[in-house]
């Protein structure tokens, strides 16, 4: 079975506190777009947001399961709490594509480009990648092109062009249970974390790539690369209304689902 995570499960604090993956965009909420895409390549959608979203929105997404988790200390986190649910749910699962619910998808071809990729990544983590302009991150790879290193344009400086993650990713299951908890060891981060903590010590998921690949039990994940202008993301409204213009030029300001 083909199954795809949409984790939309943090707090929103730059966007003003609303689930980005809600905002509506054209005639429907940006996240059901997604879904729709996702649905022409998988056999099933989870959807993951906060225990507050859930509350809000539990019943107005279809064609998808909904789980909440209690927002994880940084992105990995987060995914990692997501993935223990859905391995108890799906106990046959062998992998999992997933990706962020602030991605916007232009189609369905990032998602079937990944999965035709796999096979020649050949390993247990890849990550969907396009070259782009002036990315808010890109990676250093090495030369059987797995990432050795994440940069930011926000602690480095913007770059021209650079490897851009492109907020899709393929996991085997079971190794990214195994090495996301190792990592939280690592970083000393609690099952349970406290809804307020210091952002220096956040587990984020780009920065477990380069776990990966300094520790040498565990093989390194690896870049596959998909045609690059199919995936946008945001974190403000200025972003999402730049988006908007991109895609629809004639749509009004934002509003919820």
């Amino acid at each position: 079975m083909k199954i795809l995570l949409i984790v939309a499960s943090g707090k929103s604090s730059r966007f003003g506190g609303f689930p980005k993956a809600f905002c509506r965009i054209g005639n429907t909420c940006h996240v059901a777009n997604t879904i729709q895409h996702a649905l022409k390549v998988y056999d099933k959608v989870y959807l993951a947001v906060n225990n507050e979203t859930y509350d809000s929105y539990k019943d107005l997404i279809p064609d998808c399961t909904m789980i909440h988790i209690n927002t994880g200390q940084g992105d990995a986190h987060s995914l990692l709490k997501c993935l223990k649910i859905i391995k108890e749910l799906e106990k046959e699962l062998k992998e999992i594509s997933v990706c962020w619910g602030d991605a916007v998808f232009v189609d369905e071809k990032p998602f079937s480009q990944l999965l035709e990729q796999r096979r020649r990544a050949d390993s247990p983590v890849v990550i969907a990648c396009a070259m782009d302009q002036k990315p808010y991150a890109w990676f250093e790879v090495s030369d059987d092109m797995c990432v050795k290193k994440a940069h930011f344009a926000r602690e480095e400086g913007m770059v021209e062009s650079g490897i851009h993650d492109q907020s899709l990713f393929l996991f085997d299951m079971e190794f990214a249970v195994t090495y996301l908890s190792e990592y939280q060891k690592e970083l000393g981060i609690p099952d349970e974390n406290h809804t307020v903590y210091d952002e220096k010590r956040e587990m984020k998921l780009l920065y477990s790539f380069e776990y990966l690949y300094s520790e040498s039990r565990f093989p390194g994940a690896k870049i596959a690369f998909i045609e690059s202008g199919k995936v946008f993301s945001f974190n403000t409204q200025e972003e999402l209304s730049e988006i908007k213009n991109i895609l629809l030029p004639s749509t009004e300001e934002i509003e919820g689902c």
